[in-house]
């Protein structure tokens, strides 16, 4: 309660204790299922890098730009892990670097990865410096650019989404009209086999790509991921209030899908084992023992009815944590869940022989404090 509040964080009024009253009893159907579940690992990596943390790369408009994308790979139906530079990438397809240093041994190891068939895509020149903050020669080689200057967008920088990515202005436009916010990486090819695909307004490139054995690397000079997520945010205060109507509150729902385009040929073989009708529909997969749990968001102002197929073995129980409605229909390998989601579900898939808890409140009925 607000008593005992030292920040904002404070659970306080009887619709907000209502609310957090439901989402524990909800969870309280699968918990049983969350306690050995591990998140099923994707093929999609957003690479961090170690030494990008000495050198604060996440200013802005950079952490900005990592959190956005995110996003927006989801919003692609892509199965996206966070990875570090320091740990295996097998089974990944695609790895995607926003981070501007990365040690020459990452380097080293990005370079044999993507030799190997792998899918590199550098956001804004990222990984063009070393260590030491020099210019990183075997990144070049990899990514066929060179970063000229990094020139950052007029006006004030975009640091938090909500607050400054609706009044940020654009560096320059790409040929079809997508701002580039944040600012814009000056780049050069390095050779005839880096091919410019996409430029901006005044002829300067704008998306690269060049084939290095088995795989590819694609380089933008701009930030997509904000792009993406700039038409979705009103000019609004950035309060930070408790009622339904705050801009705390508010969901991103009508992003700019063209922005990722130029992008699209590069995880085009990351098939996720969970995949939504609607892109504004988020889910994700998490397997135990006990079963599954496939949580999903819809990212809509009005509930969305989505199907929904998840790449799981046949003879799951399916039922929903809200209690709605959900038809399945299946084969020995996937599945396929039909629901309408309003904000957010989780869909619960029990392994054949497990017992179903009993539920402790009737979820469709009024909620007496």
């Amino acid at each position: 309660p607000l008593v005992d509040a030292y920040t904002e964080n404070y659970v306080d009024g009887t619709p907000m204790i209502r609310a957090i009253r439901r989402a524990l009893h909800e969870l309280g159907t699968y918990e049983d299922i969350l306690a050995g579940a591990r998140v099923a690992k994707g093929n999609v990596g957003l690479l961090f890098s170690e030494t990008a943390d000495v050198w604060s790369d996440d200013a802005a408009p950079f952490a900005a730009e990592k959190r956005s994308l995110y996003l927006a790979l989801k919003h692609e139906q892509l199965a996206v892990d966070v990875v570090t530079d320091d740990e295996p990438w097998d089974g990944y397809k695609v790895l995607v670097l926003t981070d501007r240093h990365l040690t020459r041994a990452a380097a080293a190891r990005l370079a044999a990865w993507v030799r190997s068939g792998g899918t590199l895509v550098a956001i804004a020149g990222a990984g063009l410096r070393d260590e030491l903050d020099e210019p990183h020669r075997e990144m070049e080689e990899v990514l066929g650019v060179k970063l000229q200057a990094w020139t950052p967008a007029p006006g004030h920088a975009v640091s938090i989404e909500k607050q400054d990515l609706p009044f940020a202005q654009p560096a320059t436009l790409l040929e079809d009209g997508t701002p580039c916010l944040g600012g814009l990486a000056r780049l050069a090819a390095k050779d005839g086999a880096t091919r410019v695909t996409h430029r901006t307004q005044d002829g300067g490139p704008a998306v690269l790509r060049r084939a290095l054995g088995r795989g590819e690397a694609f380089v933008t000079a701009h930030l997509p991921g904000l792009a993406y997520l700039a038409p979705a945010l009103p000019r609004r205060p950035a309060d930070r209030g408790g009622s339904d109507d705050s801009y705390a509150h508010f969901l991103p729902t009508a992003p700019a899908p063209a922005a990722l385009a130029p992008l699209r040929d590069a995880w085009r073989n990351a098939h996720p084992r969970v995949r939504t009708s609607s892109p504004f529909v988020e889910a994700a997969l998490l397997e135990g023992p006990e079963g599954v749990v496939v949580p999903v968001i819809a990212w809509s102002s009005a509930p969305i009815a989505t199907r929904i197929e998840v790449d799981v073995p046949d003879g799951y129980v399916w039922t929903t944590a809200s209690g709605r409605t959900l038809r399945t229909t299946g084969r020995h390998d996937r599945v396929s869940l039909e629901l309408t989601v309003d904000e957010a579900d989780a869909i619960l898939g029990r392994a054949p022989g497990t017992r179903l808890p009993a539920r402790p409140f009737a979820f469709m009925g009024p909620h007496r404090l």
